[in-house]
């Protein structure tokens, strides 16, 4: 009888032995996995406070944007919008052009503020501030064309370009740029430059000759 118990006993000791054994394999799998999802956990952290201080720096960019259009806006009287954009409709000899001639586009496509005069080639702004200019003067390669064009502004020349085809059937066309700040009265206008000018000036659907210029701020 004493027997039986001891081997009862013995069995019921090794039951409950493997049984600690899986549940210290379970506990081991708990932890290995707990600890993983607090690594997640932490790298989501990571990433929300990376996200927020993101937003933050969009939010003060977009404030600081709108503060210096504000600024802008109390910086212009009137009107604040000023552009326009205008071609020469029709090819025409060069040396008809003649020595510090204004240059007439005469097709407007553009003229915000009506600034822009298509009867005499000249800009009046009617807002002052800092504007942008650009100019294209296209030359006909039929003729082996050569000719110059600078940006006037009050009676003093800021810009110059100088276009040559330099062989027959070759068109060519050069751009001027030029950023300045005017005043109210001030004058703009292209003119030929004091040289002689040799070909055709060239506007048409292939490239065309253009004055344009637009308010910066």
């Amino acid at each position: 009888m004493a027997l039986a118990r001891f081997i009862l006993c013995l069995f019921a000791c090794g039951i409950f032995a493997i049984e600690n054994d899986e549940l210290l394999k379970r506990m081991e799998i708990y932890e290995k996995n707990l600890e993983t999802e607090k690594s997640k956990l932490s790298v989501m952290e990571n990433e929300i406070t990376e996200l927020r201080q993101w937003k933050r720096n969009i939010e003060q960019i977009f404030q600081g944007k709108n503060r210096n259009e504000r600024l802008l806006l109390d910086q212009l009287p009137g009107k604040t919008s000023v552009a326009f954009s205008a071609y020469i409709s029709a090819s025409f000899d060069a040396p008809s052009f003649g020595v510090k001639h204004t240059l007439i586009y005469d097709n407007v496509e553009c003229n915000v503020g009506n600034g822009y005069e298509n009867f005499t080639g000249i800009f009046r702004p009617s807002v002052p501030g800092t504007y942008a200019f650009t100019w294209t003067v296209c030359a006909s390669g039929a003729r082996n064309s050569e000719i110059g064009v600078e940006l006037v502004i009050d009676n003093k020349v800021h810009g110059s370009i100088y276009v040559d085809s330099e062989s027959s059937a070759e068109d060519d066309c050069s751009t001027g740029f030029v950023i300045h700040t005017l005043k109210l009265g001030d004058v703009v206008y292209t003119r030929s430059q004091d040289a002689y000018h040799e070909g055709t000036v060239k506007s048409d659907q292939q490239a065309r000759t253009t004055f344009s210029g637009w308010l910066l701020f």
